[in-house]
């Protein structure tokens, strides 16, 4: 049984630490800006104090706004920009922290389950950030023992971006990766010499690294379908494009968003070629072939995670800013391509007055639910259907993604240990084990020395670190974490008082 299922109750900007878009703070010709409204501030909590693992001290830490305890199982998974130290987070339904683990790297972004290789596996971002708003790393796998299979990267070894990785059952990665191309826009009012990025998507094969497909942005997308304005000093870098999701449709073509275009594109898989364009931004450039946004009075800015879902719609994380022309929501559109429209079903969290900048994703849930990650808000809400709130959590920073999947965790390494002396004769117990998912209780276990030693208490799993006060004098103590039946999933060193 997973824990926690039915528990109830692209670069920063100038002025933000934690900024993936500094774009986005780029005038816009169509800008309608506003005064956000103030956003809700997490307090800023932290794990602290643990004394199993110390290392994992600063890890942030989930505030419960809303439980029904209505909300999908599973668990949620994060990239907490921010926290100190950085790095992949999973979470349980209650909040809890099941997983965290620290990276050397200045960036964590967009941890996800994937298969690869018939196994489930855990896949994220490591890297650098690059002004104005994409990454320089690999892509890291790991499997359910917290162990790494490999990394990924683009062809020829040219470090990838953050925003987009999707592996496919043929064993192959579709991603994406940046390439300078100095232009001349002084016709569009640029400098004479732009450094324009170049989106270049590519699927590897993950094994020999071998390119099956490429496609560069350039070769397709006009500079004038961009609404963001060209710098107009020299050497200054133009991301007119700005890549930030792909998808595998249902037909095997591509699907995907580009934040500066405020546009979804439709790509042939083999020619690369344009199938159709979705713009939501009123008043843009909008070559053929493309859709009809409908009804006429919608629209959408900046968007993020386009996917298709099993019942033919496809949904997207609308920004809707910065500079601010709507709150942030999730939005599902009704597609007939055949009849060339997209019609907006249904949106989610609008009402909640949410101004958005950066990032964000919209997740359909096996149960019909909704769940959005609100970006460079940190705070991750999960709706009914019809639009009501089930679960909302709110954390330090903000997250690229927030995202939930079924996982089961088996660390490799055992659970960990620590005892120190109370007062009145008790005794501190702490274990944890970081990764475990089907941890139900804690067995104590005690004794004169290692050799003798007999159980002593139980006490039910809580959080990251759960602590294990009885009383006792005995000399030696190690842990056990049971499952739900009372199977012994592993055991702890013994460690003396």
């Amino acid at each position: 049984m997973l824990r926690g299922v039915t528990i109830g109750a692209g670069a920063f900007g100038a002025a933000s630490v934690f900024g993936l878009e500094a774009c986005s703070k780029r005038t816009a010709p169509h800008a309608t800006a506003t005064a956000p409204a103030p956003q809700p501030s997490p307090t800023p909590l932290a794990y602290r104090g643990l004394h199993t693992r110390p290392d994992l001290n600063g890890a942030p830490q989930m505030q419960v706004r809303a439980s029904t305890g209505t909300a999908q199982s599973g668990y949620l998974f994060l990239t907490p920009t921010g926290a100190t130290p950085t790095g992949p987070a999973i979470y349980d339904n209650s909040g809890a922290l099941v997983w965290y683990r620290p990276v050397n790297t200045e960036q964590a972004h967009n941890l996800q389950v994937l298969t690869y290789e018939g196994r489930q596996m855990l896949a994220w971002f490591e890297g650098s950030f690059q002004d104005p708003g994409w990454g320089e790393g690999e892509y890291v796998l790991y499997d359910g023992q917290y162990r790494q299979v490999t990394r990924v990267r683009a062809g020829n070894g040219v470090p990838l971006d953050l925003h987009a990785f999707v592996v496919t059952p043929q064993g192959t990665a579709l991603v994406d990766t940046y390439t300078p191309v100095i232009l001349d826009l002084t016709q569009s009012g640029g400098a004479a010499r732009t450094s324009v990025l170049d989106c270049l998507i590519q699927e590897v094969d993950i094994a020999s690294g071998a390119v099956l497909f490429s496609w560069h942005a350039l070769d397709h997308i006009g500079l004038g379908e961009s609404l963001m304005q060209p710098p107009t000093k020299p050497g200054q870098v133009y991301d007119f494009f700005h890549l930030n999701s792909i998808d595998v449709d249902t037909d095997g073509n591509l699907l995907v968003s580009a934040r500066n275009t405020s546009t979804l594109y439709k790509l042939d898989r083999k020619t690369g070629g344009i199938i159709w364009r979705l713009s939501g931004a009123t008043g843009a450039t909008r070559p053929s072939p493309h859709l009809t946004l409908q009804p006429g009075s919608e629209s959408f800015w900046y968007q993020h995670d386009a996917r298709r879902n099993p019942d033919g719609t496809i949904s997207i994380f609308d920004d809707g800013g910065a500079p601010y022309h709507h709150p942030g929501r999730g939005l599902v559109f009704d597609m007939d391509e055949q009849a060339g429209t997209a019609t907006v079903d249904r949106a989610y969290g609008a009402g909640l007055g949410i101004h958005i900048e950066y990032q964000g994703s919209c997740q359909r849930q096996p149960n019909g639910n909704w769940l959005i990650g609100w970006g460079d808000v940190g705070r991750v809400t999960e709706f009914t259907p019809s639009g009501e709130i089930c679960l909302d959590l709110a954390f330090p920073g903000n997250s690229y993604r927030s995202l939930r999947f079924d996982w089961q965790g088996r660390p490799a390494e055992p659970p960990a240990v620590a005892a120190a002396r109370g007062a009145n004769g008790a005794t501190n117990v702490w274990a944890s084990w970081n990764g475990a998912t089907d941890i139900d209780r804690w067995r104590v276990l005690s004794g004169a020395d290692s050799q003798s030693l007999e159980p002593a208490a139980t006490f039910p799993w809580r959080d990251l670190e759960t602590d294990l006060s009885l009383q006792s004098a005995a000399a030696a103590f190690a842990v056990e974490a049971l499952d739900s039946a009372g199977n012994v999933l592993g055991r702890s060193a013994t460690v003396t008082v």
